[in-house]
């Protein structure tokens, strides 16, 4: 005999249906997707030529002047010491043997004697002048020529190295960002990004 199945929770069913409808409609919210355009900016490596200023040496000539020692004659005058003659009256006494010999102004008796029974002067001392060359001193400058060390200059080329500049063209790596244009898919209604894609 069959017996009839009793449904103890009259209200399961019910339930179920309206959370099957909930999760249709969540679904329906949340699961279609529409794909929207949008920019991002990329940065890539590109290379750039520039130009760049680099040092370099070179040898020049260049004119200077150098110092060298030389001689050079010049006149002085320099003090001379010479012996000059020169005459002077010199006076002296000669001695005078003779009689009366006192009688001459410039002589006087030294010795007496009897001449012929008389007291009488026979040697004198007599004065007499005489010319003698005689020698002085005297110092005398004279005009000499000489020589002495000059320092003198001349125009000498020498070479020397300097630096100078040139422009160099290099390149070198850089990072660029360019624009690209990409798609997402997000949700048809709030916008929000999604992984998946269900379109409406």
């Amino acid at each position: 005999m069959n017996k009839k199945r009793v449904n103890k929770n009259p209200y399961l069913s019910k339930d179920v249906i309206i959370l099957i409808v909930y999760f249709l409609v969540l679904a329906v919210i949340i699961l279609p997707t529409k794909t929207v355009s949008y920019t991002v900016e990329t940065i890539y490596q590109g290379t750039e030529t520039y130009t760049d200023v680099e040092p370099y040496e070179v040898e020049e000539d260049y004119l200077t002047k150098e110092g060298y020692i030389s001689s050079e004659t010049y006149e002085d005058s320099i003090p001379i010491s010479r012996s000059v003659p020169y005459k002077e009256e010199q006076y002296y006494y000669e001695k005078v043997e003779e009689v009366d010999c006192d009688s001459e102004p410039d002589c006087f008796c030294q010795k007496a004697g009897i001449v012929n029974g008389t007291m009488r002067c026979i040697e004198c001392a007599c004065q007499k002048i005489r010319e003698v060359t005689k020698y002085r001193i005297e110092v005398e400058y004279e005009t000499v020529t000489k020589t002495r060390p000059v320092t003198k200059y001349r125009d000498v080329i020498k070479t020397r190295v300097v630096t100078k500049y040139k422009d160099v063209n290099k390149t070198r790596t850089i990072a660029n960002v360019r624009t690209e244009e990409r798609e997402k898919n997000v949700n048809w209604l709030f916008g929000f990004t999604v992984p998946w894609k269900l379109g409406i």
